[in-house]
């Protein structure tokens, strides 16, 4: 099977900046992160817009606002709001036993070994790694998963891990993911094996936002 057209010739196509509606319509598998790493917002921006307390559940139909100017009226909850049905959670890694927590310039690692496609800039979000099949996708700090999916355009499968309030990392990969919204890893935990038959090497996108904003991950990871 040859890679999506995202991973064209072996390197990210970066995606058309998504453009950002007024109001926006939660869908099946939206989170509040997914959402914000859409348009490029930070999550708390969006939980303020629309009073959502963590833990930031949403649900299916919701409709949220992506700006301050925009405001919808505040959503009356049950009890126990719900996103979607989450599916078993697979034993992938040792769970973290304590609050995880990254400082701006400790506790990162790079995600996989391999050589740059694509440094950050010139219209990258982030940096693109040319990985052999048989490497491991690791989680570049610790943290939880916020998204896991393939919801998002521009990635085949996608995972957002927050770090901390104001840190979030994402991966995109052309494998099945090996973990599940909710839980907790510790830093080098796998996230996706690259294993695909009848590809030699493959595309890893990487990605580094503080308080939504994109920062350089070579800023944050030493070599």
């Amino acid at each position: 099977m040859l890679p999506k057209p995202e991973f064209e010739n072996g390197i990210f196509q970066e995606r058309n900046k998504a453009k950002v509606p007024a109001i926006y319509t939660v869908q099946a598998g939206d989170t509040l992160y997914s959402i914000a790493w859409r348009f490029e917002k930070d999550f708390k921006d969006l939980a303020r817009y629309n009073t959502i307390a963590s833990p930031y559940l949403i649900q299916p139909g919701q409709r949220l606002s992506l700006s301050a100017g925009s405001a919808t009226r505040p959503t009356i909850r049950k009890k126990t709001p719900t996103t979607f049905k989450q599916p078993a959670k697979k034993s992938v890694g040792k769970p973290v036993q304590k609050k995880y927590a990254v400082t701006p310039r400790s506790g990162w690692r790079w995600p996989a070994s391999g050589s740059t496609l694509r440094a950050y800039g010139d219209n990258n979000a982030g940096v693109d790694i040319r990985v052999n099949r048989g490497t491991s996708v690791v989680a570049s700090a610790s943290g939880e998963v916020v998204y896991a999916g393939r919801g998002l355009r521009g990635f085949q499968h996608l995972v957002i891990i927050k770090h901390s309030n104001e840190y979030l990392s994402a991966y995109g990969v052309n494998q099945k993911i090996l973990v599940n919204e909710g839980q907790l890893l510790d830093v080098g935990t796998r996230l996706a094996d690259i294993t695909a038959s009848g590809i030699a090497e493959q595309t890893l996108h990487f990605e580094i936002r503080k308080d939504g904003d994109h920062v350089n991950p070579a800023s944050y990871i030493s070599n």
